[in-house]
């Protein structure tokens, strides 16, 4: 099961790994999307500003990826950067007017950490 994202160690690494490459806001608005009601869900509509969508992309993507390397790994194999992010892909519904560099950014950064720390 997922620790509290609020504490998660692989949601901090990505968001302060990712800070630099995105939007000025970025990490407080990552600690705005943890900071939602239990079990309300991340959405993003056209009116949603940049800067929040990516951070609530990071956020589900955490979530998505954890779910999928431990699933992998119940399976006796160890997640892989490359099938998790297609499972990833796959499985999430990616806003279509994202930047596809920042989408692609953060899906990269936040797989290797999750795999990371799927490890430990």
């Amino acid at each position: 099961m997922l620790p509290p994202m609020s504490t998660h160690p692989t949601l901090v690494r990505a968001a302060a790994r990712l800070a630099p490459a995105m939007p000025n806001g970025f990490v407080p608005q990552v600690e705005a999307c943890l900071a939602r009601p239990e079990g309300s869900p991340l959405t993003f509509t056209p009116d949603t500003n940049l800067v929040i969508a990516l951070a609530a992309l990071l956020v589900t993507t955490v979530g998505v990826a954890w779910t999928i390397a431990q699933d992998i790994r119940s399976q006796g194999h160890e997640p892989t950067p490359i099938v998790v992010e297609r499972r990833v892909r796959l499985e999430m519904t990616i806003p279509p007017d994202l930047p596809a560099s920042k989408v692609d950014r953060i899906l990269s950064v936040t797989i290797e950490e999750v795999i990371r720390q799927a490890a430990a």
